[in-house]
This record gives structure tokens, C-alpha cells and sequence, in this order.
């Protein structure tokens, strides 16, 4: 039996790490190692975290200096501390059912599978944030199909995966905006195959209420442009969403741009009314009208963040 090398790096992460660590412990998986990397929190996280380094003797804690601008550097240094043949990069806010390790690990003694995910599903949601969320979530992952197409041209990010794969398509590289996915991509590129087992499941949770939406979209914003300051696409995206406060200004002089300012509300809205379309049975059905109001809380402090961060941002 190969020994799996569970990374988790956490970074405030107070609210969920303590049901992630039980989930991950928990797994009947036997030969594991759990390697804590802590990047240097603030809050409860490093108590409940050295807490379980203290209870178990397959758990490592390592501390570690926050790096703003390396999106991936607590990952990196996990990997770097990983003794098993298979890595399992873990989120902090996620928890997984007891056999994921073990519906995952199951495909990997085949040679051409570079990586493998579980079926996601939001976690516990409560507010019309996150309820929004399951109707893209879920309904996606329930699509093994789409799924297993999606995979194949490396779109999605797989989380476990044996490390000589790792090592050979370059592991995580800082500086690259959505690295998980790049990796994807460069496992596929090299001839691998991804699989998705919708046995294993596992749960991540969404920011719930506006305040934390908003920060936590305006930090990674300015996060972004360190990493990917140079893709045209994501500039006329943030251009694209900063626009409503331009046609707001612009209206004082002309009413007409009030108009324009409805068709940009109303170009989301039809997004939302494809996703009501599609949702039918599922009981937040009717938060898919709602998806104006979630894109620009989710966009708009992501743009400000970027183009703040540019004004911030040395070489």
C-alpha cells in the first residue's frame, strides 16, 4: 500500500480547520501522513492545529512565512516536506467524506492517470451567497460526462496524484494564475489521463456574507495582478465590471447612460435565467435570479483589488 502524503496549507482558516482535520484523520486510509503548513496565522488556526500535532503522531506541523505575492508557496513547501508516494493537496475550508482518500488512491496504480478528483458539493450553505453557488456546483459535478470531458483537455484541477507526476509536470509554480488548473493541464499535455470518482466526495465552504465576499475578492484581486498582470482577457474583465461606476457618473449628464448601465445589469441576468432554467428540482432554485447581485459582489472588489494592486505592485 503506497503511503499518501496529505498536505493541508491553512492561512486563517479558524471556522473550518478543526471539521477539515477531523475529516482528514478520519479517513480509512491507513499509511498517511498529514503535513500542517501553516502560513503564518493570525488567528486560531496554529492552536487547533498544533493541538492535533500533539495528538497524533502521523501529523507534522510546519510554520511558515506569509507570502502575499506567491499564491503557492505554502503548497511548494509541503510538498517539499512529503515522504509518500502520492500527494494530496487538502483545502482548509473543505472537509471529505471518510473514503476519499481511498476511492481516489484506487485509480493511481495505473500508470497513465496522472491525478484524480472527488465530487464537490458546497458546504452547508446559508446565506444567497453560497446557496447561488450550489446551483453551479453541484449540478456541474453531477455531470460525469461533462466531467470527464472537462478533465480531459486539463480544465479542471485534480488533488491527488502520485509525486513523480508532480515532479515531472513541474508541480506548482508561483507567479501563474490558477496554477491547480495549470497543472491539470500540463498532466494531460504529457499524456496523462484525469479521473473523476464521484464516490469521493467532499465539501468546500463559499464565503457566506457580504463583508467577508467582499475582502476576500478585493485581497485576491490584488493578489492577481502580481501573479498574471499581463493577461489582456482578466484586465478587460475587471475593465468590463468597473464600468457601472463610469455609466453611474456619466448619467449625470445624459440619461442615456442609465440605459446602458440596465443592459449591463441585464446581460447577467439572462445568465442567471439560463441557470433557473437548468435548475429545476433543486430547492435554491430561485437564487439563480439573484446572479447580477453575486457577480458584481464577487467582480467588482476583485477588479478594484487588481487595479489597486497594480499601483501597489514593485518589481
Amino acid at each position: 500500500m503506497d503511503k499518501v502524503s496529505i498536505i493541508l496549507a491553512f492561512y486563517n482558516e479558524e471556522l473550518t480547520i478543526e471539521s477539515c482535520l477531523n475529516s482528514l484523520i478520519n479517513q480509512t486510509y491507513k499509511n498517511k501522513e498529514l503535513i500542517l503548513i501553516d502560513d503564518s496565522s493570525s488567528d486560531k488556526s496554529t492552536f487547533i492545529a498544533r493541538d492535533f500535532e500533539r495528538r497524533y503522531d502521523f501529523i507534522k506541523y510546519i510554520k511558515i512565512e506569509h507570502r502575499d505575492e506567491l499564491q503557492e508557496w505554502p503548497r511548494i513547501q509541503g510538498a517539499k516536506q512529503a515522504t509518500g508516494e502520492i500527494l494530496f493537496m487538502a483545502e482548509a475550508d473543505a472537509k471529505y467524506s471518510q473514503n476519499y482518500i481511498e476511492f481516489c488512491v484506487k485509480h493511481l496504480s495505473d500508470k497513465k492517470v496522472g491525478g484524480v478528483v472527488g465530487k464537490l458539493n458546497v458546504w452547508e450553505p446559508k446565506t444567497f451567497i453560497s446557496k447561488y453557488k450550489t446551483l453551479t456546483i453541484n449540478p456541474r459535478f453531477e455531470n460525469i460526462e461533462n466531467m470527464n470531458s472537462e478533465l480531459s483537455k486539463g480544465n479542471i484541477a485534480v488533488w491527488v496524484f502520485r509525486k513523480d507526476v508532480f515532479d515531472t509536470c513541474e508541480g506548482y509554480r508561483d507567479g501563474y494564475y490558477g496554477e491547480e488548473r495549470n497543472l491539470s493541464k500540463r498532466m494531460t499535455d504529457k499524456g496523462y489521463k484525469l479521473v473523476y470518482e464521484p464516490t469521493a466526495k467532499w465539501w468546500h465552504r463559499w464565503r457566506e456574507n457580504i463583508g467577508e465576499t467582499i475582502e476576500s475578492y478585493f485581497h485576491f484581486g490584488r493578489k492577481m495582478y502580481a501573479l498574471n498582470k499581463n493577461d489582456k482577457k482578466l484586465i478587460l474583465k475587471n475593465i468590463y465590471f468597473l464600468l457601472p461606476f463610469v455609466l453611474l457618473a456619466a448619467s449625470i449628464y445624459s440619461i442615456y447612460f442609465l440605459a446602458v448601465l440596465f443592459l449591463h445589469f441585464i446581460v447577467l441576468e439572462k445568465a442567471g435565467l439560463e441557470l433557473y432554467k437548468n435548475s429545476k428540482g433543486n430547492e435554491f432554485r430561485n437564487y439563480a435570479l439573484l446572479s447580477p447581485i453575486v457577480s458584481y459582489l464577487q467582480n467588482i472588489p476583485f477588479a478594484i483589488g487588481f487595479f489597486y494592486g497594480r499601483l501597489s505592485y514593485r518589481e
